[in-house]
């Protein structure tokens, strides 16, 4: 049938390297049919996104945009459960892509940065990402990681809530620390690249204090914790609120570990970002914090209470000279 001959019209099409035409015309007809047509294309996707990853670096307007109706087309024509092992076999071929790309010194993927050019790809890797098992979860990350490593700032400014959103949502289900440190560093993947994320901030600020709450030990989850919540005080207008929150949070802990987490980001934070916080509000976070001497303070724990203490001092001694 015509349904079942195409992913081989498609491999054909692409070897015709020698005749820009025909790959034009041929790539039409493609984008027709699969735009045009009813069927679900999930028996021929895994062939058809292996061969025609060779297009997506293309330095030609017209084959990218033909490209991306066509991967727009097959990609959203899947269901949910074809979704989740399509993800894999996507980022693959975009591995591929970067592979090969790699060799000819090509950093971005052209398909990414044109106009819509993401449209194909949001659909599938928020399906994944929020209704997928963890090792489809996982999948999902890849992808939002080569999209933000290899799309240009200005192609990317559009999908920023699009993609920013079913980051945040799911950052509260319940995964290991090690994938929802891996989701903070996607989140502030954001920032590298240039990308405002301050329409977000209180759902940032809450994100990171609750992550605060899974604390079991890795200190490096609280480091990847703080780099968040870092980003926040340095952007947002109600810094002084981030500090108080957090106080609050470690004195009505009841656990000695989860004390000694919130005070360990207490201190990371100010020592982070001092000079930034009032005078009033520091005084205040001070005694607040002295007043709570009720847990074990050894070792680590002890350490760290001093330098918070330490620290709120030498901001004192700095405003009054």
């Amino acid at each position: 049938s015509l349904h079942d001959a195409l992913p081989i019209c498609l491999v054909e099409t692409i070897n015709l390297k020698d005749n820009i035409e025909k790959i034009y015309r041929g790539l039409e007809i493609m984008s027709y049919y699969f735009h045009n047509t009813p069927h679900n294309f999930f028996e021929h996707i895994f062939q058809i996104l292996s061969n025609i990853n060779s297009y997506l670096t293309s330095e030609d307007k017209k084959i990218l945009e033909y490209v991306n109706n066509i991967m727009n087309s097959i990609l959203n024509s899947l269901e949910q459960e074809q979704s989740f092992e399509v993800i894999k076999v996507l980022n693959q071929s975009i591995e591929d892509v970067l592979r090969v790309g790699t060799k000819r010194e090509i950093r971005y993927v052209n398909a990414f940065s044109i106009q819509d050019g993401l449209d194909p790809y949001i659909n599938i890797m928020v399906k994944c990402l929020v209704f997928g098992p963890i090792d489809v979860f996982e999948q999902a990350l890849q992808t939002y990681e080569h999209i933000l490593n290899h799309t240009k700032k200005e192609a990317l400014q559009e999908y920023v809530l699009k993609l920013v959103g079913p980051l945040l949502r799911v950052s509260f289900y319940k995964y290991e620390n090690e994938l929802k440190a891996r989701i903070v560093g996607v989140l502030l993947s954001f920032e590298s690249k240039g990308l405002s994320l301050s329409v977000f901030l209180p759902q940032l600020q809450t994100t990171f204090i609750k992550m605060i709450s899974d604390y079991i030990g890795e200190i490096s989850f609280l480091e990847t914790v703080v780099r968040g919540l870092n980003y926040v005080i340095k952007n947002s207008k109600k810094r002084d609120y981030v500090l108080n929150e957090l106080v609050n949070k470690y004195r009505t802990e009841e656990t000695d570990e989860k004390k000694f987490a919130y005070l360990y980001c207490i201190y990371q934070v100010l020592k982070s970002n001092l000079t930034l916080f009032s005078k009033a509000v520091v005084e205040k976070a001070a005694s607040r914090i002295e007043e709570t001497k009720d847990f074990a303070l050894s070792d680590i724990k002890s350490k760290y209470f001093g330098r918070v203490l330490g620290l709120m001092i030498s901001l004192e001694t700095v405003n009054k000279q």
